[in-house]
C-alpha cells in the first residue's frame, strides 16, 4: 500500500488528538470531562492494542474485531468532546476517518488471508 504516507498520516492524527485533547483539558472539571477524559484514554490503549495485534502478531481476525470496538469508542469519545468543545470533537474526525480506511485495509488482507 502506501507506505510512505503512513508516518505522516499518523504524525498529523496524533497532533489532532492531542490538540482535541488538550483543548478538553482546558474545560472546567466536572463528571462529562473526566467521562471523556476516561474514554480517550481507554480508546488510545485500544489503538495501541491494535497497532500491536496487527503489525506486530499480523493477527487480521482479532484486529478487524478490535478495530471495530475501537472505532465506536472513539466515536463515543467525538459526542463527548463535542458537549464539551465542539473544536475538540471536529480533531477527532480525521482519526475516525482514518480508521475507516484502516478497517477497510484490514478486512481486505483477512479476505486474502482467507483464501478469498
Amino acid at each position: 500500500m502506501l507506505d510512505w504516507a503512513f508516518p505522516w498520516v499518523w504524525g498529523l492524527m496524533y497532533a489532532f488528538m492531542g490538540w482535541g485533547l488538550g483543548l478538553i483539558c482546558l474545560q472546567p472539571p466536572s463528571r462529562l470531562r473526566l467521562r471523556a477524559l476516561l474514554v480517550f484514554w481507554g480508546q488510545f490503549l485500544l489503538h495501541l492494542l491494535w497497532i500491536y495485534l496487527f503489525t506486530v502478531r499480523h493477527n487480521t481476525d482479532w484486529s478487524l474485531v478490535l478495530m471495530i470496538v475501537l472505532w465506536v469508542t472513539v466515536l463515543y469519545t467525538v459526542l463527548l468532546f463535542g458537549k464539551l468543545a465542539p473544536r475538540a470533537a471536529w480533531c477527532l474526525l480525521p482519526y475516525l476517518g482514518w480508521l475507516s480506511i484502516l478497517a477497510i485495509q484490514n478486512a481486505i488482507l483477512l479476505r486474502m488471508a482467507q483464501g478469498f
